[in-house]
């Protein structure tokens, strides 16, 4: 019987010609993939691209005839990753946005070590931020601690300032037996994220740096729309009705400090409709979900 992938990497892509060759590159100079194509599964989605991103993809598997490249009409970046999710076969499952990248050659082979000694559902390194080509931030966003269960009483704040599906390894048994998949909504990453860390109860962490987040003034994240904040309205409805399930329940402290770090979040998501929608009509219904939100949905 043929051994499964240590590992699957699921890459999806829209319009991003421009990055997508670096982001290949950090994953086939991987050690892991290096030592053993069969060792790591590359799966590169390409998400209805109009520029030259799918021609690139092609000429690049040529150069790697192991990738697999699927290509399909633009579903939305949730659901391009849940078709990656489909076809991996790999025992973990790591993401890489195509305009990021794996910052050492041996990113993938520490998040496997420590996830193969600890047998935890999910391994996560550390992120190294640019904008374009120069460093950020590389501060560390979990400060060196070796094992985060304690993210449930919210000592961590950097872990909800920084890319949250990003430098993570998950254990593909774990996501199929929760049944967890991204939605199609504009921050489609946010619940995933949720409800992997409560249904796993916490991650191991590693001090290591292993992903390069690429901040772009284009970047999907960008964009703010009156439909993007219904969006997040409702995944933040979402989130606070999954922590209110929980068993055994939350600490009501954290879900107290977490209302308020949401409660800043929305009311500046007011405040950019306020200066940038004059017609109060168009965003009426928005301008009152997210003040009922505020006034209402945390108190506590």
């Amino acid at each position: 019987m043929e051994s499964k992938p240590y590992i699957s990497v699921v890459v999806p892509c829209y319009n991003v010609g421009e990055y997508v060759y670096k982001c290949l590159e950090s994953i086939t100079s991987q050690l892991l993939y290096l030592e053993n194509k069969k060792n790591v599964q590359i799966i590169v989605v390409n998400d209805g691209s109009s520029d030259f991103t799918w021609q690139l993809l092609i000429d690049y598997k040529k150069k790697y005839p192991d990738i697999i490249l699927i290509d399909q009409k633009n579903i939305g970046l949730g659901p391009a990753r849940n078709v990656g999710l489909k076809n991996a076969k790999g025992k973990y499952i790591t993401f890489v946005d195509s305009d990021d990248f794996l910052v050492s050659n041996y990113a993938l082979a520490k998040l496997y070590l420590s996830a193969e000694q600890t047998n935890e559902y999910i391994t996560a390194g550390n992120v190294v931020h640019y904008y374009q080509n120069n460093i950020l931030n590389v501060k560390k966003q979990y400060n060196n601690k070796t094992y985060v269960k304690a993210f449930l009483e919210l000592k961590y704040s950097k872990f909800f300032e920084t890319p949250l599906i990003m430098a993570k390894l998950y254990r593909k048994d774990f996501l199929d037996k929760n049944r967890i998949l991204f939605d199609s909504t504009w921050s489609e990453d946010q619940l995933f994220h949720w409800k992997t860390i409560l249904s796993g109860h916490g991650m191991i962490v590693i001090p290591d740096v292993t992903y390069g987040y690429l901040h772009r003034s284009n970047s999907l994240s960008k964009n703010i729309s009156i439909e993007n904040v219904d969006e997040l309205i409702d995944i933040r409805k979402q989130q606070f009705s999954i922590m209110y399930e929980q068993e055994p329940p939350l600490a009501r402290d954290f879900i107290k400090r977490l209302s308020t770090l949401y409660k800043k979040e929305l009311e500046s998501y007011l405040s950019y409709l306020e200066i940038n929608y004059p017609n109060k009509s168009k965003i009426y219904k928005t301008k009152h979900n997210l003040e009922s939100l505020i006034n209402d949905f945390f108190v506590l």
